[in-house]
This record gives structure tokens, sequence and C-alpha cells, in this order.
């Protein structure tokens, strides 16, 4: 359900009195911290995002998944010490990956932890 739906349905129970709460969970990802540039040389770009990482947000990235390939073809793995990944985070997924709004920020995706949240939920009765 889209969020306006839910609070539209959230606001109509409201007013009418009726609802009852119901507890759910969710799953959610908070960043870590840990942002990745795209490979540079001399301040200019000399690689890309790699294919196999392309268009997969929400990915977990595991020690030697290919993460960039430079324009010579060269693939660029991911090592978490190299990337400064506090030890806590078992796991790390991938998000926002070359979202073009950060390119110019230097930023060719950020990692996330993963884990749920519960909340509670107005719902019909």
């Amino acid at each position: 359900m889209a969020l306006l739906d839910y609070v539209e349905q959230h606001n109509a129970l409201i007013s009418s009195g009726g609802g009852t709460q119901q507890e759910v969970t969710m799953t959610v990802y908070r960043s870590i911290g840990v942002s990745m540039d795209y490979p540079r040389c001399d301040g200019d770009p000399v690689g890309h995002v790699h294919p196999a990482l392309q268009n997969k947000d929400f990915s977990e990235l595991r020690d030697g998944d290919p993460l960039f390939m430079t324009f010579d073809g060269e693939e660029v793995k991911f090592d978490r010490k190299s990337y400064k990944v506090p030890e806590k985070y078992d796991k790390v997924y991938a998000l926002f990956v070359n979202e073009a709004a950060y390119y110019e920020k230097k930023v060719a995706l950020m990692l996330m932890s993963c884990g749920e949240a519960k909340f509670s939920k107005l719902t019909k009765g």
C-alpha cells in the first residue's frame, strides 16, 4: 500500500472512531556511515559501477564481490577492510547504487545494515 493511501485510511479510521491496533514488523535499512566513491586517478573517474552490481540496491555485499570496473576492464572487488566497514556489521547492503544525484558528491553507493522494526498500525477492526 502506498504511504498516502495508508495515511488516508488511518485518518478515516480515527475520525470514525473505529479500528484496532495491530503490531507489524518491517524490514529497515540503516546507514553505517560508509559511502564509496568511483575509482579515480588525479580526481577523474577511471571506472564505473560493476554491471553485476548495477540495479542491485538492497543486495548484500560480501568480500570479493565485484564492485567497480575500470575503463581498462579491471574488476575492483569489495573488501571490508579497504572500505573501513566497522567490524560490528556482519552483513552490509548496497544502496543508492550509481544514483545520478550523488555523482557530484563522489558517492557511487552507500552501505547499510539491515534489521527489523516493529510498530503499531491502525487497521479495520
